[in-house]
């Protein structure tokens, strides 16, 4: 199975030879580096050296690739920049797929070793902004069909108590319930006792659909107060309700940073997409879902209009069964080559875990 998502754009009328490949290459390595339009005169100093091309030349081949939307033309500049379906050709063709790991990549394991099962997603979030420079998202795995290995219910005080579900994919969630009424330790004790014998290997979706007869059992009316903390801090912890439980964001900052956000109406569309979590999960999750391939996303392919200055990679990984994703968003112009290989290490570092 190949490692890169190809979607090469069907309106290529042919493919490019070897000359427009390497000028195409090169305009997009040098925007990449300077961030700034690249000019013929610029491209035939810089490939003076290896490419035998006269400057007339080159400003042809520059027009030809410019005519078939690899490249634009700003109106206010005199050099030519990547369109999506030139970045989309470079990805899919030219970059190197195969880049060494350097010991930059390699100590994010050693990281990884150290973090705890509850704090390993928003550690590796952390890691990938670090070293990209990007914005780093990472989106948890959905738990309603993950089977629950033991639950337990702790008294914090006279009116809170701790919920605690552990999962078979080595993860934990917890939720602390306030509660307006008197349990007795003894009663948390017996129900511990209760509901790990009867649910223990089951999911979910099991304790949703049998509780009252769990309660039934347990002798006690399934409207009790305490059953019902229970249902409902279950039901708190796995359905994912909130967006904050769906999907960690780290490295905003990173982006602002750049050159492409001096513009302070640029400024204020990253600060509403990082406000609007629910657009980049629909994002990520309509990107093939559960793909265990690193997933390119380049500005219009997202089809959404807060990202089309950005390209997204993302990646699966793996938690025992639990299944979710991570990856970056940086600028159309990120390091390609350095970012995809820096996803999948990461996410197959959490799935080795």
């Amino acid at each position: 199975m190949p490692l890169f998502d190809l979607n090469i754009d069907s309106s290529i009328s042919r493919d490019l030879n070897e000359r427009e490949q390497s000028i195409l290459r090169t305009i997009i390595n040098l925007y990449i580096i300077n961030a700034t339009p690249i000019g013929s005169r610029n491209l035939s100093k810089f490939l003076e050296n290896n490419i035998k091309l006269s400057p007339a030349t080159i400003r042809n081949i520059m027009a030809d690739l410019e005519q078939m939307d690899y490249i634009s033309h700003p109106h206010t500049s005199a050099g030519r920049v990547p369109t999506d379906k030139g970045y989309r050709y470079y990805v899919d063709n030219l970059i190197d797929k195969d880049i060494s790991l350097t010991n930059e990549f390699k100590s994010i394991a050693d990281e990884l070793e150290q973090s705890s099962n509850e704090s390993i997603l928003k550690d590796a979030g952390k890691l990938l902004g670090l070293i990209s420079h990007y914005l780093a998202i990472v989106r948890v795995p959905e738990l309603t069909n993950i089977i629950i290995k033991k639950i337990e219910l702790l008294k914090l005080s006279s009116n809170h108590i701790l919920i605690v579900v552990a999962f078979d994919s080595n993860f934990v969630k917890t939720i602390t319930m306030e509660i307006s009424y008197v349990v007795s330790e003894k009663a948390i004790n017996i129900l511990n006792s209760f509901i790990n014998e009867k649910l223990a290997g089951k999911d979910y979706n099991y304790i949703n659909q049998h509780y009252k007869y769990i309660a039934g059992e347990l002798g006690i009316d399934s409207s009790s107060p305490i059953i019902g903390l229970f249902v409902d801090s279950i039901d708190k912890i796995i359905s994912n309700n909130n967006t904050n439980d769906k999907l960690h964001i780290v490295g905003t900052q990173n982006l602002l940073n750049l050159p492409e956000f001096e513009n302070i109406y640029k400024i204020r569309s990253l600060m509403e997409l990082t406000e609007n979590e629910d657009v980049l999960i629909s994002v990520i999750d309509n990107s093939g879902k559960y793909n265990p391939d690193v997933k390119i996303l380049i500005g219009s392919e997202m089809n959404n209009n807060a990202l089309d200055d950005f390209s997204m990679i993302v990646s699966s990984y793996k938690l025992g069964k639990a299944t979710g994703s991570i990856g970056l968003i940086g600028p159309r112009r990120m390091n390609y080559s350095k970012v995809i290989s820096l996803v999948k290490y990461v996410s197959d570092t959490i799935s080795s875990k």
